[in-house]
């Protein structure tokens, strides 16, 4: 399990906060069940109010999507507690400028690096092309034209090699995933 520590400086009520965060007080410590992606997964939270500090726990594998999901509620969290967060335990990998990337220090960067390596991997493979869930069509993708945002990546435009020859799609929905063969 990875653990994040959120330090805070004025005394709060705990369980409001945590509720407002869809976390039930079970055995002394708070959990939140997660379904992502048809898997489920557990986070937990227990509260030091002595030390004021709350230590927030998580899987170590999971998802892309389940850990933006785990981002988001620890970045929730430390913004209503007004905390520091040390997630120094949590590193997940390198940004593209070297910088190591933790569950919350440097995660909104790396989402989109990651995405974007993602996409361009695809290149040259049988891929499903997808809008807002409903399938588009299916080829081989030739050029994908992305647009990086600050958490995310959008794909703009992509050309694929069809039976019916070569098809450009548009769009801010359009997803791809390799296609099984």
């Amino acid at each position: 399990m990875f653990s994040v520590n959120l330090t805070y400086k004025d005394r709060i009520q705990m369980l409001p906060i945590m509720r407002f965060h869809h976390f039930r007080f079970q055995d002394n410590r708070y959990v939140c069940h997660v379904e992502n992606e048809g898997r489920s997964f557990t986070i937990e939270a227990i509260h030091l109010a002595e030390e004021k500090k709350v230590i927030i726990s998580f899987p170590k594998a999971l998802s892309l999507q389940a850990l933006q999901t785990v981002n988001e509620t620890i970045s929730l969290i430390a913004e209503q507690l007004q905390a520091e967060v040390d997630d120094q335990e949590t590193k997940l990998g390198y940004i593209e400028n070297g910088q190591p990337v933790y569950i919350y220090h440097n995660f909104r960067q790396w989402v989109p690096y990651l995405t974007d390596a993602k996409y361009r991997s695809l290149k040259g493979q049988h891929v499903d092309v997808y809008n807002a869930g409903v399938h588009l069509i299916s080829g081989l993708l030739t050029e994908v034209d992305i647009q990086a945002h600050e958490q995310s990546v959008t794909i703009q435009s992509l050309t694929l090699i069809t039976t019916e020859g070569e098809e450009t799609l548009y769009g801010d929905a359009l997803q791809l995933e390799a296609k099984e063969l």
